[in-house]
């Protein structure tokens, strides 16, 4: 039966899922570990697993539990993913439902947290109203948010608009930076890393005036330099 289980969920999940007589029970049973931490996080935050209702749509302890239940979803799947890269030749298959498991789960999250904006006329969440980790819950989703890049840019110009005692500077900083480089400029504080030959570079290929440039704003920020 448990096994039945995972078949299911491995052909809602993925169109590319490998045949079900080819799935191993390790693999197996990595999927059902995975599933069983989601499965749980939903039963830990009750309602806030469910789409919000309408008229929860402005109560402000109803948005934090709804982005704070987001944000451990999208960090399970994630830092799962993140396991397997390390070692992507242990279990292909259970990459490639992690995988297909990533890509699935950016949307969703992206429309609710659409939705509840326009609730709110577009007005960012504060740390005021949703607490430091509801604020840190709603920046990691718009960080995460990159199939919308429109979106992001909106986001980010409403968090511009807040004090800056109600919005966390450095992922005001992170989140300028992924906006910056969808739009083809130049990093503030150079929080956008990529792989090249090896070695992490700042994405954007900055100049070394540039650099100090983002050294500059990163040490008022407390973060390490370049």
């Amino acid at each position: 039966m448990a096994r039945q289980v995972i078949f299911l969920l491995l052909f809602i999940f993925s169109a590319t899922a490998p045949a079900a007589s080819e799935i191993s029970d390790e693999t197996a049973a990595s999927i059902r570990i995975l599933e069983a931490r989601v499965s749980a996080a939903a039963a830990q935050h009750g309602d806030a697993a469910k789409k919000l209702p309408k008229k929860k749509l402005r109560d402000k302890e109803a948005i934090k539990k709804r982005l704070l239940f987001m944000m451990k979803v999208d960090q399970i799947i994630r830092n799962a993913l993140t396991a397997h890269w390390k070692n992507p030749q242990q279990d292909k298959d259970y990459g490639e439902y992690v995988t297909d498991r990533f890509n699935k789960i950016d949307p969703p999250h992206t429309a609710e947290l659409k939705r509840i904006l326009n609730a709110r006329r577009g007005k960012w969440f504060t740390i005021s109203e949703v607490g430091d980790d509801g604020a840190k819950a709603a920046w990691l989703l718009v960080q995460h948010a990159d199939r919308d890049p429109e979106f992001q840019a909106k986001a980010l110009k409403a968090m511009r608009k807040l004090p800056k005692s109600e919005v966390n500077q450095v992922d005001l900083c992170y989140l300028t930076d992924r906006v910056r480089i969808k739009q083809k400029r130049t990093q503030e504080c150079g929080t956008q890393i990529e792989c090249l030959g090896g070695k992490p570079v700042v994405q954007g290929n900055p100049t070394i005036e540039q650099i100090s440039l983002m050294d500059a704003r990163r040490e008022e920020l407390g973060l390490a330099l370049l």
